[in-house]
């Protein structure tokens, strides 16, 4: 999994980390410490957004190379108990770093649509 420069050079106790003397057990306290030095304080939820950053990047992308393009990929994805928890995780780090509740379902009932499909493909949602 790539992730930017930026998270990569406190992900641990790199050499800018060290010649900084920035070194700490965690990403947040070692960008607090970084942060001091240059006189900036920390948002006050850098930790879930630091934890939210690397799982969201990958399952984006994991959605970008079309890993859920087919029925059967999107079942065998939900199927695995390991996905169904990352999900869950990068649901709840959202919903702390925005504030924003998107677990609760709008008070509009549901409706229910037939997706059409072809080779296992979703073509359209009638």
């Amino acid at each position: 999994m790539r992730v930017s420069w930026f998270y990569w050079a406190i992900s641990f106790n790199s050499p800018i980390v060290e010649d900084l003397n920035c070194e700490d057990a965690t990403p947040t306290q070692r960008l607090i410490k970084l942060g001091k030095l240059v006189g900036i304080a920390p948002h006050s939820r850098t930790q879930d957004m630091l934890q939210l950053a690397p799982r969201l990047a990958a399952f984006l992308r994991f959605i970008e190379v079309g890993a859920l393009d087919s029925i059967t990929n999107i079942t065998a994805f939900l199927r695995n108990s390991n996905s169904e928890e990352q999900v869950k995780y990068i649901i709840n780090l959202w919903q702390r770093t925005t504030g924003e509740n998107i677990k609760q379902m709008p008070n509009a009932p549901m409706v229910t649509r037939k997706v059409s499909q072809q080779n296992g493909k979703a073509l359209a949602i009638n």
